[in-house]
């Protein structure tokens, strides 16, 4: 497995590493964890939270997990943060919303997390009860959500189409390779990786003075993690 089974392997073996990011330092990301944090404690402290507060309040320990991240903070200590980040998620469940991003972020994480059953069962119905609901306009079961979700759960599907195949249409083609095949396109698909998330309100953010946390490739480390691959070929790429 490489640098992943390292990084997200066995928790007894990690110890605190250097700052894994390329864009920002130490003061830098203290700071904004700091921040994000006191937004948690102003937003919990409100009444009446409703599922956009739910959302929003896990939208932001979702955040710091990747501000852990970058800052090199060991994954085992990040873990209670992405429980957190799990209970406001769930709550945070909308008939009317469905955000395709964070859903994938949690499902990716909790993967490579190694949560436990429960806590998968609890993503896996989420994403059950969004494929379900009729109020949402363009969604559909996505390939590959499903392909994440069926390594552990027992409510498989067969989802082969993708909500968004401008970015994660190439992704999900190369969980159907070979392991060599596999390997060889994730090294040509995080290449690319950056600017296929153009879009997405996160890129360029290392050029702001805050709200920045790092660009992570969950998804591409969720993939490799599932189909069991070398990842020596592309364990030096900054994403």
């Amino acid at each position: 497995m490489g640098l992943f089974d390292k990084i997200f392997g066995n928790r007894e073996k990690i110890e605190k590493t250097n700052i894994r990011d390329h864009h920002k330092g130490e003061k830098y990301f203290n700071k904004e964890i700091v921040r994000f944090s006191d937004i948690i404690k102003e937003t919990i402290q409100e009444t009446n939270l409703n599922a956009f507060n739910y959302w929003a309040i896990s939208a932001k320990y979702q955040q710091i997990i990747s501000l852990k991240f970058s800052l090199g903070i060991p994954v085992f200590q990040i873990v209670e943060d992405y429980s957190s980040a799990l209970n406001y998620y769930i709550k945070g469940w909308d008939e009317k919303e469905a955000t395709y991003a964070d859903m994938l972020l949690m499902i990716s994480l909790g993967i490579l997390f190694q949560v436990s059953d429960g806590d998968f069962e609890q993503l896996v119905e989420y994403v059950r009860k969004t494929d379900a609901n009729k109020k949402l306009d363009n969604w559909h079961p996505d390939g590959l959500i499903w392909f994440l979700l069926n390594s552990r759960s027992s409510h498989q599907s067969k989802a082969t189409e993708i909500l968004f195949p401008r970015i994660y249409g190439s992704l999900y083609e190369i969980t159907k390779l070979s392991k060599p095949e596999a390997e060889s396109a994730l090294e040509k698909y995080l290449e690319k990786w950056y600017n296929l998330h153009k879009g997405d309100p996160w890129y360029n953010t290392h050029e702001r003075d805050r709200g920045y946390c790092g660009y992570w490739a969950w998804e591409v480390a969720a993939v490799v993690k599932v189909m069991g691959l070398n990842d020596s070929s592309f364990k030096d790429n900054i994403y």
